[in-house]
C-alpha cells in the first residue's frame, strides 16, 4: 500500500510547537476579563444606592486649564494633603455620596482644623475626602458642589435678569465654591452678589434698570442698622474719584467720593475740577490721610447735594474731565476715563430712579 505525503498543516505544526494553544489561551483570559471588567463597573454603579445621604458631584475644571488631580479625595487620611490623590479625569462629574454627615476624625494644623469623611463614589471607589473648617465642603476651595445644585445648573435655561430687563441670565457656574452668573450683554456677577442686588432692589422701588446698573457694581449691607452701601468695583485705591449711594431705612443718600492716591503726600485741602469749559474750585476741607508700604491716601467724602451733582453731571459728560488735587506747596491732576464717566452717569441715574 502507497501512502502519499501531504505538506504539513501550519495550524498544526504551531500547536505542536507550543505556540498555537498559549495564545489561544491568552486570548480568552483577555476577552474573559474585560467581561468580568464591564459587568463589575456596571454592577457598581447599579448597586450605588446612597440612600438619604448626602450626595455631590464633583467638579469640571476643563477651563481652567490642565488638571491631573482632585487634591481632596485620599486614600489615607495620616496627611492634612493628598498624597495619593484621585485622579481628575476618571472623576470629573462623577456623583458620591458622604457615608456620614459628620466627620470620623478632625486634626488641628496651625490655625486650621481639618476634617475627615468617608464617602463613596458612584463607581463604587471609596476615598477619604479632607477639607477643613474655614472652607467647608463647598465653600471657595471646594473641588465638589451639592448634587441637587449640580442638577440645576445643568437644567438651567435662561430667564431675565429682573422682571421687566432685556437682559439675560443665560448661564450658572460653579467653580471652587464660587458661584457666577453669565449675562447675555457678556457681564459675569457672583450670585451672592446679584441675591444683594435684588433683595436691595425690591426695597427701594423694584425698578429693573437699578439691577442693570448694580450688577456691574458692588453693594454692602449692615443688617444690624439696615444700611445698604453700593460703590463702584475697585474703588478705594485705583478708583478714586466717583459717586457712592448709601441707603438707610429705604432713604437714599448719594456721596462723592475723592481721594489722592500716590507716593508722596500733597497734603491736600481743596480740589479744582475741569470739564471742557466747566470750571469749579471746592473751599478747603479736612481730608483724612493714611500710608502704607511707601504710598500715601488723602480723601474725604461729601455729601451730595445739588451744587455737587451739577459738577459730577459736567465731568461725566465732559470729552476732557479733570480734578486737581490741590496741597500746601503741590498739586496733582487726575483725568477721568470713560470707564469713570460711565460709572458718574450710572449712579447719577440709579439715584434719580430711587428719589
Amino acid at each position: 500500500m502507497k501512502f502519499s505525503k501531504l505538506p504539513a498543516n501550519p495550524i498544526f505544526i504551531n500547536f505542536c510547537s507550543g505556540l498555537f494553544f498559549p495564545r489561544v489561551i491568552f486570548l480568552f483570559v483577555l476577552f474573559q476579563i474585560s467581561i468580568n471588567s464591564q459587568a463589575s463597573d456596571l454592577n457598581d454603579e447599579s448597586s450605588y444606592e446612597p440612600g438619604e445621604k448626602e450626595q455631590f458631584v464633583m467638579i469640571n475644571f476643563d477651563r481652567l486649564g490642565d488638571r491631573k488631580h482632585y487634591r481632596s479625595l485620599c486614600k489615607k487620611d495620616d496627611m492634612i494633603a493628598c498624597l495619593d490623590p484621585a485622579p481628575y479625569k476618571k472623576y470629573k462629574e462623577m456623583k458620591g455620596y458622604f457615608e456620614s454627615s459628620e466627620p470620623y476624625m478632625t486634626k488641628k494644623s496651625g490655625s486650621f482644623t481639618y476634617q475627615y469623611f468617608n464617602v463613596t463614589m458612584e463607581n463604587g471607589d471609596k476615598f477619604i475626602f479632607i477639607t477643613n473648617d474655614q472652607f467647608g465642603k463647598y465653600g471657595t476651595a471646594a473641588e465638589m458642589m451639592p448634587l441637587e445644585e449640580y442638577q440645576s445648573i445643568k437644567s438651567f435655561s435662561p430667564e431675565p435678569l429682573y422682571p421687566g430687563s432685556d437682559i439675560q441670565i443665560v448661564k450658572k457656574e460653579n467653580v471652587y465654591g464660587i458661584r457666577t452668573l453669565e449675562l447675555s450683554n457678556g457681564q459675569k456677577v457672583q450670585q451672592e452678589m446679584y441675591e444683594l442686588i435684588k433683595s436691595f432692589v425690591s426695597k427701594v422701588g423694584g425698578d429693573h434698570r437699578m439691577v442693570e446698573i448694580l450688577v456691574n457694581n458692588h453693594i454692602e449691607y449692615d443688617h444690624m442698622d439696615d444700611v445698604y452701601k453700593t460703590k463702584r468695583v475697585g474703588s478705594g485705591l485705583e478708583k478714586n474719584f466717583g459717586l457712592s449711594l448709601l441707603v438707610t431705612n429705604g432713604v437714599p443718600a448719594l456721596r462723592v467720593e475723592i481721594m489722592y492716591y500716590g507716593d508722596d503726600w500733597l497734603f491736600v485741602d481743596s480740589f479744582k475740577l475741569a470739564a471742557d469749559d466747566f470750571r469749579y474750585q471746592s473751599p478747603n476741607y479736612d481730608f483724612n490721610r493714611d500710608n502704607s508700604s511707601g504710598n500715601v491716601w488723602e480723601w474725604i467724602t461729601l455729601n451730595a447735594g445739588s451744587e455737587q451733582i451739577k459738577y459730577m453731571k459736567a465731568l461725566s459728560e465732559a470729552k476732557l474731565s479733570t480734578i486737581r488735587f490741590q496741597g500746601s506747596q503741590y498739586y496733582s491732576d487726575l483725568t477721568l476715563t470713560d470707564d469713570d464717566k460711565t460709572h458718574i452717569t450710572d449712579f447719577l441715574n440709579l439715584y434719580d430712579l430711587m428719589k
